[in-house]
C-alpha cells in the first residue's frame, strides 16, 4: 500500500501549514503523522478538524517544522479536539552554540 499525503492547509496559499501523512491509509497498523498545524491569516482558510481525513484522536504523531504561528498556531485547538499522540519530544538543533 502506498503512503498518502493530504494537504490540509497552505496548499494554495502561504499561511496555515498543515499536512497529513498516512503510511497505510485505511489499513490496520498504519501511522498518521501530522506535519505542522498552523494558523491561517488574511484571506487564507483553515480546514475544520471534523473535515480532516482522520479524527484528531487518530493522529499518532505531530511533527513541527518550526515555531512560527502559521505552523503551530492551531496546536492547542488540535489538543482540544482530541489529539493525544506520542508525547515524546524529538528535537534537533542546527545551530552550534
Amino acid at each position: 500500500m502506498t503512503p498518502e499525503i493530504h494537504h490540509l492547509g497552505a496548499k494554495d496559499c502561504v499561511t496555515g501549514s498543515c499536512h497529513l501523512v498516512q503510511t497505510r491509509p485505511g489499513s490496520a497498523g498504519g501511522v498518521n503523522i501530522l506535519v505542522d498545524c498552523g494558523k491561517a491569516y488574511g484571506n487564507d482558510s483553515e480546514l475544520a478538524f471534523d473535515r480532516f481525513p482522520v479524527s484528531p484522536r487518530d493522529i499518532d504523531y505531530l511533527f513541527l517544522t518550526h515555531a512560527h504561528i502559521d505552523h503551530i498556531g492551531r496546536v492547542p485547538d488540535l489538543i482540544d479536539a482530541g489529539f493525544r499522540g506520542d508525547n515524546r519530544n524529538y528535537c534537533r538543533s542546527y545551530c552550534d552554540t
